[in-house]
């Protein structure tokens, strides 16, 4: 993701929510088939989802157009930030790594058990 491409996604993304929840009476209608998969009004779950999609794609979309090059980019990755400090690269097991496995298996795991 690129400055830009979060800027105007986080600048964009409200806009768009209010007007989503402005004109979804106006778009939708009864009839359309959007309507009677959202229901005559719209709820909140489905504009943030709705949102968060259209935050996304304008994220990729200017982040992708972004004209930089990788050697820019590369000082704002962990691994670029730790070559240009000077550190040695850490052994597997003292990275961040099997620690963020190890929270995303648990969570799944808590997600099965628990449904």
């Amino acid at each position: 993701a690129s400055a830009s491409g979060s800027f105007w996604s986080m600048l964009i993304s409200p806009l768009f929510s209010f007007t989503i929840e402005w004109g979804y009476g106006a778009w939708v209608g009864g009839d359309s088939g959007l309507g009677e998969l959202l229901g005559p009004q719209l709820n909140f779950l489905h504009r943030t989802a709705l949102t968060a999609a259209f935050a996304l794609a304008v994220l990729v979309v200017l982040s992708v157009r972004a004209d930089s090059d990788g050697a820019a980019i590369e000082q704002y990755t962990w691994r670029g930030h730790r070559a240009a400090l000077g550190a040695p690269a850490r052994a597997f097991w003292r990275s961040e790594r099997p620690w963020g496995w190890l929270l995303g298996a648990s969570t799944i795991f808590m997600l099965v058990y628990f449904a």
